[in-house]
């Protein structure tokens, strides 16, 4: 049987009082990227209008084929992204190994040092 569920196929109160809130947190954190979404997908002129529509008259996704020819390209800007992250994470991986080196290294020779 389910915690939320009382003997009698019931919900406890305070839990359905909880639901609505978390369903209502959910809705609050959506809502943004909802509103940014219909905007890559409106056409270029549509976004520009005052008062503005939030949902596009017209579904376009020009945008989106427009950022794989935007200056350098996406590729290449993903290209750089991840080299940089790999590159960092690699140099991090040989740093942590050459102290876990010196640091057992030290351990053995404190070690031996105490044995005598």
């Amino acid at each position: 049987m389910s915690v939320l569920v009382e003997s009698k196929g019931r919900m406890r109160p305070g839990l359905v009082v909880l639901q609505v809130i978390c369903i209502l947190v959910c809705v609050v954190m959506l809502t943004p990227l909802l509103m940014s979404f219909f905007a890559s997908v409106k056409a270029p002129g549509e976004s520009n209008l005052s008062p503005p529509n939030y949902l596009p008259q017209v579904w376009s996704i020009a945008n989106y084929a427009k950022i794989f020819t935007y200056q350098a390209g996406l590729g290449v800007y993903v290209w750089n992204s991840l080299s940089t992250a790999l590159l960092s994470r690699a140099t991090a991986s040989e740093r942590r190994l050459e102290r876990r080196k010196r640091s057992s290294t030290i351990w053995r020779v404190g070690r031996e040092q105490n044995d005598r």
